[in-house]
């Protein structure tokens, strides 16, 4: 059994507790770099660490693996931009408001929960008998309203998931590297969506690799942490999609497959290998943060007919032979473990997002449902006939292909 597959037991308890005071709106916007704006993200927030209120000490561990108690299962919500209204690079459907995601934080502390991210569960564990159960938040995109997000998250000692495509970092209405960092200094994991925002179902096997390895390398070098976990975009997987992710360094799948996370048996899975970062080198080079967008497009736009890690040929030198991709070329895992998600939209109300956190059998039952029905649509019409369909049925004109989750 390859190392990060190992069984050490698994469990947690569900416990109720006090209701948390509510966490203020974040009705603010965090602008990125494009067009001479710059984000400014508060600075000292400290990474959440699960602790066992029997230890007694401060350093007393992150998770521990503790078997047969409580739930079985963690609810992974699947967020977009968070944004009242519209704005450039988010899809009115998938958006949430500042104030409802500040009172939906609320409701996961004030039931027993605790916010938390994918890798933290992966590489620290489940938390100890007595410790809240998990909620995991994950944001697809990298739109500009997710910095404020994360600070929200901060504040209430919780840490989330957020995907990027390194294509459309500091674009209009996207965040860029600095923000990213921001926001990994503050314990946010940075991880990839693609390459490109394109379904994977409809590319070859080689552009799916790339898009792979591509990002991975890309978001390793500009952030400086191991990428490990994908939420392919719009939830498209071809064949065999979870053993290439795995084969590539992948540990994890965030899909669109509707559900909950039940495969915790193997929790906590060794951690990746530290990955060096190429800041160092842009800086002494004199190329900024601001250019890599654009020479990260260049290597994209040929990404499909090439080997992994073909973006080093970019003028800026993001991603390529650094030590992330070897990293990845060196891993012969098994696949990746696919996490289901509960997407998150404008019209998600209170009593349905408690729904999904307590895991009502009802409600995950008619979620199912519903998910089985619009993936029947997309086999059908496929996935330019869905669009087509749904933004018939939302009265709003059709997205850009490949732009909506």
């Amino acid at each position: 059994i390859p190392a990060h597959r190992r069984v050490r037991g698994h469990g947690g308890a569900d416990v109720r507790g006090a209701d948390a005071d509510p966490v203020p709106a974040a009705a603010h916007h965090v602008a990125g770099s494009h067009g001479g704006r710059r984000s400014h993200l508060r600075r000292g927030h400290r990474a959440a660490r699960w602790r066992d209120p029997r230890a007694g000490t401060a350093g007393a561990g992150p998770f521990r693996s503790v078997q047969g108690q409580g739930m079985k299962a963690v609810t992974v919500l699947m967020y977009h931009a968070i944004v009242d209204g519209e704005m450039e690079g988010a899809d009115s459907h998938y958006s949430v408001p500042p104030a409802t995601f500040a009172r939906q934080l609320q409701l996961i502390r004030s039931h027993g929960r605790r916010i938390c991210s994918v890798h933290q569960l992966l590489y620290e564990g489940l938390p100890a008998g007595g410790e809240p159960w998990p909620v995991c938040l994950t944001f697809d995109d990298g739109h500009l309203t997710n910095a404020p997000a994360a600070e929200a998250i901060a504040r209430e000692e919780g840490r989330a998931e957020f995907f990027v495509n390194p294509s459309m970092v500091g674009k209009p209405g996207f965040l860029d590297w600095p923000a990213l960092r921001e926001m990994a200094a503050m314990g946010m994991a940075i991880q990839s969506h693609g390459m490109n925002h394109r379904y994977l179902d409809q590319l070859s096997p080689a552009e799916v690799r790339a898009e792979l390895a591509d990002s991975k390398a890309a978001i390793e070098d500009a952030i400086g942490s191991p990428v490990t976990v994908y939420a392919p975009a719009g939830g498209r997987m071809p064949e065999n999609f979870l053993s290439l992710a795995g084969g590539l360094g992948y540990h994890a799948v965030c899909s669109s497959r509707v559900g909950v996370w039940r495969a915790l048996d193997g929790l906590p899975l060794s951690p990746p290998a530290p990955v060096a970062s190429a800041r160092t080198t842009h800086a002494a080079s004199g190329v900024s943060d601001t250019t890599a967008p654009a020479g990260i497009q260049a290597a994209a736009h040929h990404s499909g007919a090439s080997h992994p890690g073909n973006v080093a040929d970019s003028p800026n030198g993001i991603g390529g032979n650094h030590n992330s991709v070897s990293n990845s070329a060196a891993m012969t895992n098994g696949p990746a473990l696919e996490l289901p998600r509960l997407a998150m939209l404008r019209g998600t109300s209170e009593a349905r997002f408690l729904a999904w956190i307590t895991q009502q059998p009802l409600e995950m039952l008619k979620q199912q449902t519903r998910y089985r029905v619009l993936r029947l649509s997309k086999q059908l019409l496929g996935n330019g006939g869905h669009e087509k369909l749904r933004a018939l049925l939302l009265r709003s004109p059709r997205t850009e292909p490949g732009k909506t989750d």
